[in-house]
């Protein structure tokens, strides 16, 4: 067992494997380790908008979670939209549904999770100003919980925070302070 996750588990914590129908074998193979050595036998299934897409039924989807042992009735699902320049909130909320519904019937899941981030990749501010960015992301769920009767299951959300997805790589900078804030409707970037 990796120490973390015994570390996680003395304190008290849930951990779970997240895992995608792509990811490696050794991955998979660890996972479903977890998963035997584990007293919780929830695993977490995490597909892309495009994934959504191909997947053809909802027990194809559901399926996936044998990858590592698991069962989706028990674990969570993750659809990860990733970052998303949004400009048709009404009729990208009208197609998530439509995707959720078409795959998704209540209790297959112990939870539905639909992932954003509007953050912008790499915001140009000037030392010493400020920016601000709308909030897209947040403004796609309120339209999703407008129609959320057009769902069979409603999505919990859960965005990226104040941080980019594809900008964890290490870079040599010189260190400059800044503030991130969000509000429901902006995000803004305050540059020392």
């Amino acid at each position: 067992v990796h120490p973390l996750l015994e570390r996680a588990r003395i304190a008290g914590a849930l951990p779970i494997p997240v895992f995608r129908s792509s990811s490696s074998e050794s991955y998979l193979n660890a996972c479903k380790r977890f998963l035997t050595w584990s007293e919780n036998k929830c695993g977490c299934l995490r597909v892309s908008l495009d994934d959504i897409e191909a997947i053809k039924t909802g027990e194809e989807l559901k399926g996936f979670m044998s990858l590592v042992g698991a069962r989706a009735k028990e674990s969570v699902l993750i659809i990860d939209a990733g970052p998303l320049s949004i400009s048709e909130e009404e009729e990208l909320a009208t197609l998530i549904a439509y995707q959720i519904s078409r795959l998704v019937r209540p209790m297959d899941w112990a939870c539905v999770i639909f992932s954003v981030t509007s953050f912008p990749e790499s915001p140009k501010i000037s030392p010493w100003s400020s920016e601000s960015f709308d909030r897209s992301d947040w403004i796609l769920y309120r339209e999703m919980y407008r129609i959320r009767d057009e769902f069979s299951v409603f999505p919990v959300f859960s965005d990226y925070g104040l941080e980019y997805p594809a900008n964890y790589k290490p870079i040599q900078v010189q260190p400059v302070a800044h503030l991130r804030y969000s509000t429901e409707n902006k995000y803004f970037i305050f540059k020392g």
